[in-house]
């Protein structure tokens, strides 16, 4: 079983940071994976061993980081993103399931200085594989008084060099390599024969890695020794690149943030979740919340990271019906007819298809792989406020963290990144205004679901409670439904589109 670590930089910082940042997620998977069957092997060593064999490694610095892993014959993937934008830096690692793709597990922090993101490195590299490899113990977290420097380097960059060297030291013998299969998939655009793998792992030298650092080169020595059939855990360090926002051409061409003078997206991956009433949810559970089933998303999709504002929806039709106004707070006071029409106006003020038909009181999804705006549908929501975390509500267990309701919210609503996010990055899932959603209402599936989507209904659902909604309204499985043509003070929208 590998487990492949893929950190990309994409922040515009010394080199050295960047190095320290995979250091100290790589201390992290050797101090929560230590004794438990993995090996070590870090992005240096995969690049010199297609290099030997003349095989192409531009794959390497792209995207395709669970294309490479499952065709190595991976199990599990770590990949991450350092972003920097309004001057803050933006970290997310996600856990992948290699064979299909699926995201088990996200952790995401945004942080001011690049000090707090090399500790965040650190521990949210142990709760990613704590949660989503469900490890019995987690290793304890380093606080900021651990994080001292010294002579430039951070101590804990010796720790994880001195840890690297306690796990080989625990292993047994060599063991042969695990075969690679005949060929990496075409996106990575490399042919690994299995007669041309050695017996015996391939260490690169010193001289080999010359163009990386020196931490780089020691790590590469924990492929020294191995158990007999052990796990393999790969520790991909991605070069860093001096840019300041991502390259739209690199890997798969997607931009993970997207932002305008107007709004922000985030690109949320394809993934797995429980929808419904589960456990965390279910001493506040309504009916209407069950059964829980399970729910894939096979598609990306770029959403909204806060609700559609009053100076977008202004902007874009020329009038404001909100009843409580100011230009960042959310638009509300809007139908569902309202917000599909603001998409489909949306998608072709942006030279994009348009999502919806719309024929008086019909409107028709003309098709699941419309590339325009559109709403979210229910489980597009429900995945993207629970955020592969176990809260009752999006981002956190105590409401006012999150959100704006009626405890709290003084009889207004307020701007629309005013609170924390979750760990998607997203603001105001739970509060403020609840949202619209595509889905009729109607009961869940009593099996396991791809993609769902309810097409028809009498009502429409919204989600995430708003500033007249108690608790109970705000968690990240609780649905309520009405008429489309209501226009509710505590209600407005955010839009995705899938790329």
């Amino acid at each position: 079983m590998w487990v492949w670590m893929w950190l990309q930089i994409l922040v515009q910082v010394a080199m050295a940071d960047t190095q320290r940042l995979s250091d100290q997620s790589r201390m992290a998977i050797i101090k929560s994976l230590h004794g438990k069957g993995y090996d070590l092997m870090t992005r240096e060593n995969m690049v010199v061993m297609l290099e030997d064999m003349g095989k192409d490694i531009s794959c390497m610095e792209g995207n395709c980081e669970v294309d490479v892993a499952r065709n190595v014959g991976a199990d599990y993937v770590v990949s991450g993103d350092v972003l920097f934008q309004n001057e803050q830096f933006d970290l997310t690692l996600k856990l992948h399931e290699a064979s299909g793709g699926s995201v088990l597990w996200m952790e995401n922090v945004v942080e001011s200085t690049i000090s707090d993101v090399k500790l965040q490195s650190y521990n949210l590299t142990l709760d990613l594989l704590h949660e989503g490899l469900e490890l019995q113990v987690a290793p304890k977290k380093l606080t900021s008084a651990q994080i001292t420097r010294a002579n430039g380097l951070d101590a804990v960059q010796h720790r994880a060099a001195d840890a690297e060297k306690e796990l080989v030291s625990s292993l047994e013998k060599p063991s042969s390599h695990k075969a690679i299969p005949e060929e990496l998939s075409k996106k990575t655009e490399a042919v690994v024969s299995k007669s041309s793998v050695s017996t015996k792992p391939s260490v690169p030298t010193k001289k080999s890695v010359s163009s990386k650092s020196s931490t780089a080169s020691k790590s590469s020595t924990a492929t020294k020794a191995k158990k007999k059939s052990p796990p393999k855990t790969v520790v991909h360090q991605a070069a860093p690149t001096t840019k300041s926002t991502v390259d739209l051409e690199r890997g798969t061409g997607l931009d993970p943030v997207v932002s305008t003078s107007l709004y922000s997206v985030r690109l949320l991956p394809s993934g797995r979740f429980i929808m419904g009433c589960t456990q965390e949810q279910e001493s506040s559970c309504n009916p209407n919340e069950k059964p829980t089933h399970s729910v894939t998303l096979d598609r990306p999709f770029y959403i909204m990271d806060g609700e559609v504002t009053q100076e977008f929806y202004e902007d874009l039709t020329g009038e404001n019906p909100s009843e409580y106004e100011g230009a960042k707070h959310p638009v509300e006071t809007v139908s569902w007819y309202d917000a599909v029409q603001f998409a489909n106006r949306l998608s072709e003020q942006e030279g994009m298809e348009t999502c919806y038909v719309i024929n008086g009181a019909s409107v028709e999804w003309k098709n699941s792989d419309c590339t325009g705006w559109r709403l979210p549908t229910e489980a597009e929501w429900e995945y993207a406020a629970r955020a592969y975390s176990n809260t009752l509500y999006a981002g956190a267990n105590s409401a006012s963290d999150v959100a704006l309701y009626y405890k709290n919210s003084e009889e207004d609503t307020e701007d629309i990144r005013q609170r924390s996010t979750n760990k998607f990055g997203l603001y105001g899932m739970s509060g403020n205004v609840a949202e619209w959603v595509w889905d009729g209402l109607s009961p869940y599936s009593t099996s396991s679901v791809t993609n769902p989507a309810v097409n028809t209904g009498e009502y429409r659902v919204y989600r995430g409670g708003g500033l007249n909604s108690n608790k109970q309204f705000l968690r990240t499985s609780a649905r309520e439904g009405t008429h489309p043509h209501t226009r509710s003070e505590d209600v407005g929208f955010r839009l995705v589109r899938t790329p």
